[in-house]
């Protein structure tokens, strides 16, 4: 464990974080970046295009320093993305996903489907999205926290500008988590978000957010 503990810290001195104006930190988004960084998890962060018709993909990949690995699946019927920096745009049809993951910095695993997704986003400050019907399910037990969910709803259109976080739509998620990043607890689209990033409350699928602002390392 104490070497573990050791190549988490060389993984998180090698990425030379630097810091810029922000909102909503999240310290499980943070560490798990760290943490990917030990698993030899490799983030691209330059240009990127994506344009496929039908696509079906799965894959494995084995973490050789901590132990473990990664499975994941993923089809749909259409997707293009632009990325490029903060900048981020995408469209989806029809698509499902499945991924599971187990090292000893802990477990997790989600699957969903969905009819269609489509979003704009730039760094944390602005975004705009929207989710067409949709259900999924999501566990995980690691060192940031625990919890789990399932989701389901007929549609979601999500805005973000500065520290305001806006929903609205119709669904029955229900989920329970706690650790890093505070508690969160909702059931059937009603509940509430307290933690390190913010408040959030929801209503029957309508929700409102507000996230304090922070600097936020973003590691390169």
């Amino acid at each position: 464990m104490d070497d573990i503990r050791a190549q988490i810290r060389a993984a998180a001195l090698n990425r030379h974080p630097e810091w810029h104006s922000s909102v909503g930190f999240k310290w499980e988004r943070f560490v798990d970046s760290i943490l990917d960084a030990a698993e030899d998890g490799d983030s691209d962060d330059g240009e990127r295009y994506v344009l496929d018709g039908f696509y079906s993909e799965r894959g494995s990949k084995r973490h050789r320093r901590i132990g473990g690995g990664k499975r994941y699946a993923h089809a749909g019927f259409f997707r293009a993305e632009h990325r490029n920096g903060r900048y981020r745009t995408h469209v989806k049809s029809p698509y499902a996903h499945a991924m599971h993951k187990s090292t000893c910095i802990g477990h997790e695993v989600r699957a969903g489907v969905s009819a269609c997704s489509l979003g704009v986003q730039y760094g944390h400050q602005l975004e705009v999205s929207m989710t067409g019907p949709y259900a999924g399910a999501e566990a995980h037990a690691k060192y940031t926290g625990v919890g789990g969910g399932l989701y389901a709803g007929l549609g979601k259109v999500f805005a973000r500008a500065g520290p305001i976080t806006v929903s609205a739509g119709y669904d029955i998620d229900t989920e329970a988590r706690v650790g890093l990043d505070g508690v969160k607890l909702k059931v059937f689209g009603t509940g509430i978000n307290i933690g390190s990033n913010g408040i959030e409350a929801n209503v029957l699928g309508m929700g409102i957010g507000l996230n304090a602002p922070v600097l936020e390392p973003i590691t390169l």
